[in-house]
């Protein structure tokens, strides 16, 4: 499972592709800290691998060991493209994690406006608060 992780993170866009290939693998599963393969094309930004993952049934709502969803985390490493996609399968706008923050609170605390605008245009509600007020 280690080396599906790895080849997100690098962007290995085949090597994900012969992984998904093989029936066996569970492209749900997370790592030690409950990334899913996901997550991690999430946060890279590697919109080709999201695309890929989604388009062979990955869940969009999934959450790691924190709460975050792959949408917290594309829209806390600037990734719009990735943002919209995840957006456009139905994820949900606002989820908030274990410190109660929404993926806006992370557009806006790493000023990515364009995501903050995107993300309140699909429904974020600004009034979120998160558990530190």
């Amino acid at each position: 499972m280690e080396d599906i992780f790895h080849w997100i993170r690098k962007g290995e866009v085949i090597q994900v592709r012969m992984w998904l290939d093989d029936t066996e693998h569970d492209m749900n599963q997370g790592d030690d800290h409950q990334f899913s393969p996901l997550h991690w094309a999430a946060k890279g930004g590697h919109s080709k691998i999201v695309e890929m993952l989604i388009s062979r049934g990955a869940r969009v709502h999934t959450t790691n060991m924190g709460d975050d969803t792959p949408l917290h985390l594309a829209a806390a490493h600037g990734h719009r493209d990735i943002v919209l996609m995840l957006l456009k399968h139905k994820a949900e706008v606002n989820f908030v994690n274990e410190h109660g923050n929404s993926p806006l609170h992370y557009a806006t605390f790493w000023n990515f406006p364009a995501i903050a605008e995107d993300l309140v245009e699909w429904g974020a509600v600004v009034a979120i608060e998160n558990k530190y007020g």
